[in-house]
């Protein structure tokens, strides 16, 4: 059994999502992302783990990640793997290059950089091509171009630095507000 996907505990939209979210509160997973910041390291570790097995996602959304109850409470767990939304695919799915471990990881960055703005900056526009989007993500001078940068310079043959990811991020988050609380060590 798992808790509700990592959005529907951020933005519970209705009546039952509320009561579930309540009942989750006093678990680390709603703690995480109400003030923490652990769940961004985590869910890097998740999808390294998915890499390590020879593995890519392709499907990297908010509602593809959820929490484990009960003891496994502080477990993330991936599920859906299929083909991801325009909205959190990587540079490589515009511009027909071979899928590599930087897409997932560039589209983990959206979904992290959404949970973090609790929006992304090209929603709601019309945007056809990773190029687009990158001027996008320039335009708004975040530090977060520098992980995405990194992302679509890995080949399939590269192997991605996961800590170094999660080390890039963690001030990201903290300019956010986000403490990072080793709830998830």
């Amino acid at each position: 059994m798992l808790s509700p996907s990592l959005r529907q505990l951020q933005r519970p939209k209705k009546k039952s999502d509320e009561e579930v979210a309540r009942k989750l509160d006093e678990a680390k997973t709603y703690r995480a992302l109400s003030g923490g910041c652990d769940y961004y390291a985590l869910a890097i570790s998740r999808i390294a783990y998915i890499h390590s097995k020879g593995f890519l996602h392709h499907n990297i959304e908010p509602k593809n990640f959820l929490m484990g109850v009960g003891k496994r409470d502080n477990m993330l767990y991936a599920i859906n793997f299929g083909l991801a939304k325009d909205r959190y695919a990587g540079f490589e799915n515009y511009n027909e290059r071979e899928q590599s471990w930087g897409g997932d990881l560039e589209s983990l960055g959206y979904v992290l950089l959404y949970f973090a703005r609790v929006s992304l900056p090209w929603r709601g526009l019309k945007v056809s091509t990773g190029k687009e989007r990158n001027e996008l993500i320039k335009q708004k001078k975040t530090k977060f171009a520098a992980y995405i940068n990194y992302t679509r310079l890995l080949w399939f043959k590269d192997r991605p630095d996961y800590a170094c990811l999660r080390q890039r991020l963690r001030p990201i988050f903290k300019s956010h507000g986000f403490k990072y609380d080793n709830a998830f060590d």
